[in-house]
């Protein structure tokens, strides 16, 4: 099997608006007027020095003609970005309804013929033989499930042997997750203090909604091919004011007692305690890979995670893993479904 439908299409899709002249970014999430966030497929941008064209374009890379509620929301979503123009790319083309309201809303529709114009044929050819697997933003899986079996049949004996819990399976998982990029601000020097300001890139889980890790320069991630795939349960907006709340609350407190406490909620949320100033640039959606080993004794099942990329033990990501137990086991069947039945 090759790579899932939507992701080249948006590939391409993207390259064409490139060799056009526009800067462009891809899946990237962006909050409207309204206050809500929008997923935008590909964002397209044009300036000639004086004003800037901005347009969205959304990829629909499915077997079916899109309905008219696809060009109501990509409608909606423009206007709440304040974007300039909406297109909506579709393999499977369009119905009635969906043309009518694209007519009356503005929004332009591109179809296999559209496609074939910009593109070529050999474009659209390669799109129509494209099979399902599933393509996702993410860090690369480094490590192979043989290199982590010895952690894991360690991790399962307990302590001196005692205690020991079946090891009822062993999978790749890729973990939802939020990559923010944050800039803080503080004094340094013993005579003159002078303010410096850098820059982190943390990674917050998006099942608990916990930091687990911190880069000083942006990880390279990259599209990777991915099963048993995690849906997020918590949204980046949660993360975003959990931060800014703790923040606020460690700038008003005085006691001693309430400075340590609320300066511990920092550090877990991977801000420092020496900050002055704190600010969230960036945030995208982005998955990681962990190996999950389901251990069961006595009937009390837990999850061990391996890191992907390390091969190193990952108790925070465990931890988590066995505190939404159920909701992990049952993402983890609905992808197995949702393949299965776009393999069919």
């Amino acid at each position: 099997m090759t790579i899932e439908k939507g992701y080249e299409l948006e590939k391409k899709i993207e390259k064409f608006f490139q060799l056009n002249g526009y800067m462009t970014k891809r899946n990237v999430s962006l909050e409207g007027k309204s206050g809500g966030k929008h997923e935008v497929d590909i964002l397209a941008e044009k300036s000639d020095g004086i004003t800037t064209f901005r347009m969205m374009v959304e990829c629909k890379a499915w077997d079916k003609p899109i309905e008219k509620d696809v060009v109501s929301k990509a409608s909606y979503v423009a206007r709440d970005l304040g974007l300039n123009k909406a297109i909506i790319v579709s393999l499977g083309g369009w119905r009635i309804g969906a043309e009518k309201s694209a007519n009356e809303l503005g929004i332009e529709l591109w179809g296999n013929n559209e496609i074939e114009q910009k593109l070529g044929k050999v474009a659209i050819a390669e799109l129509e033989t494209i099979e399902f697997k599933k393509v996702v933003e993410g860090l690369p899986m480094l490590v192979e499930e043989e290199q982590i079996s010895p952690t894991v049949e360690r991790e399962s004996r307990g302590t001196f042997g005692f205690g020991k819990e079946e090891i009822v399976w062993i999978k790749s998982i890729w973990l939802p997750c939020y990559l923010f990029q944050i800039s803080y601000s503080k004094k340094e020097g013993f005579i003159k203090k002078t303010t410096t300001t850098t820059k982190v890139w943390n990674i917050y889980e998006a099942v608990g909604g916990n930091w687990f890790a911190g880069y000083e320069s942006k990880p390279a991630t990259k599209g990777v091919e991915a099963t048993n795939i995690i849906q997020p349960r918590v949204k980046d907006s949660e993360i975003k004011r959990e931060i800014a709340k703790t923040w606020s609350k460690y700038c008003e407190v005085v006691t001693s007692s309430a400075i340590a406490r609320y300066g511990k909620k920092l550090r877990a949320l991977g801000i420092p305690q020496d900050a002055r100033t704190i600010s969230i640039d960036f945030i995208t959606e982005i998955f990681y890979p962990f190996y999950a080993a389901l251990l069961i004794k006595d009937d009390k099942e837990r999850i061990i995670a391996v890191d992907g990329t390390t091969g190193e033990l990952s108790k925070v990501v465990g931890h988590i893993f066995t505190a939404n137990l159920s909701y992990v086991v049952e993402a983890l069947r609905q992808d197995n479904e949702a393949r299965s039945v776009s393999v069919t």
